[in-house]
């Protein structure tokens, strides 16, 4: 219990470091240590923006450390790192577009797509996950958030 007392006190050392003049502070999970932080020059999607902050949130509550990066105009980049590691999120509403978007990941530097899901058909959600695996060979990883829960989808 105390070693999960001391990595809890040093993921808040760390969160509460960032500089207030270049980075929001979102989020912070006592329970896990995971955080969620904004660079202020993170451009949220006007539609999708609440869901890709709660998304970020969402990985926070697993522990992970988010930092929502800088998106400068005109500069392809990914949405944020989860812990140092570049991913990019993709609210879905529906399957069609699951391949496009993380071909837009991979353009964007992104070596993990976060989906964010919301409808409810896996068998071909499934299906394109792994065509993007199949196809696409920067994309490491594939996590899916539905309903609240972070999952992972693994190569097969």
């Amino acid at each position: 219990m105390t070693n999960n007392i001391e990595y809890i006190r040093q993921a808040r050392a760390k969160y509460d470091a960032y500089d207030r003049n270049v980075w929001k502070r979102d989020y912070f999970d006592e329970d896990t240590g995971g955080y969620v932080i904004t660079h202020k020059g993170h451009r949220f999607d006007i539609i999708n923006g609440v869901y890709e902050l709660e998304t970020a949130i969402t990985l926070a509550k697993n522990g992970y450390f988010v930092e929502m990066m800088n998106e400068p105009l005109r500069i392809l980049q990914y949405d944020m790192k989860v812990n140092g590691f570049p991913s990019e999120i993709k609210v879905m509403s529906g399957f069609r577009n699951i391949h496009r978007r993380a071909v837009e990941a991979d353009e964007q530097g992104a070596r993990r797509v976060v989906y964010c899901i919301r409808f409810d058909n896996d068998i071909e959600m499934f299906k394109r996950f792994n065509n993007v695996y199949k196809t696409i060979e920067s994309i490491e990883e594939i996590w899916y958030v539905k309903n609240g829960k972070l999952f992972y989808f693994k190569k097969k």
